[in-house]
């Protein structure tokens, strides 16, 4: 895993919030967005050294200004291949009543595959009942499966086709974070969840 880590310089200040906790044992996910310069710094399995260094497990970079996914098979610091930060729910959007992206999750259970815009599975299970990386619902009573394969532009890129709603005709819709968690594949307003989780067990 560490092997598809992007190399060069995270700048991750000593005081960066590390999820769970400094104490945590979970996966330590540190996040920090390079707002100047539209970089988004992921981390799985950080931790702060005495000389305020970090060291992690794995680390991955992405350019919000492009739509270009990571190397097909490569993980991220979420096992999916796509950056986390893009489908969290943010402060500014639960006070404006209203979250247009896609939000992420984990499952107990993934399946050994991954479907666009994921890059990487985790797993050794293959029953067609458990979800693959990168699996779209629509989130209703029930979660609802999403197949979103005719909005994919290039299976390299982020960049999905979404209809416009007044004509019937369709545009790309780029969206920042590699476009890896937005819109698309919905209808009737419905918010699009994809399947991040690392679970297997």
């Amino acid at each position: 895993m560490a092997g598809a880590s992007d190399p060069g310089a995270y700048p991750i200040p000593p005081d960066a919030l590390i999820e769970g906790g400094s104490q945590s044992s979970g996966d330590r996910h540190v996040l920090v967005l390079d707002c100047d310069s539209c970089i988004l710094y992921e981390l799985f399995s950080a931790y702060l050294q005495q000389d305020g260094s970090w060291q992690a497990g794995f680390g991955a970079i992405f350019d919000l200004t492009s739509n270009a996914l990571r190397t097909n098979g490569w993980t991220s610091a979420d096992a999916a291949g796509l950056p986390i930060l893009s489908g969290l729910v943010r402060y500014d959007e639960v006070a404006a009543g209203e979250i247009r992206h896609a939000l992420r999750f984990t499952a107990p259970q993934s399946r050994r595959e991954y479907v666009w815009p994921a890059r990487h599975q985790a797993s050794s299970l293959t029953g067609a009942q458990i979800p693959p990386m990168g699996q779209r619902f629509r989130l209703k009573a029930d979660f609802e499966a999403v197949d979103v394969s005719s909005l994919i532009v290039n299976p390299d890129s982020g960049l999905a086709v979404q209809s416009t709603g007044a004509d019937g005709g369709s545009s790309n819709n780029g969206g920042s974070g590699g476009g890896s968690t937005g819109g698309g594949g919905g209808g009737g307003g419905c918010f699009i969840s994809v399947l991040l989780g690392r679970g297997e067990a």
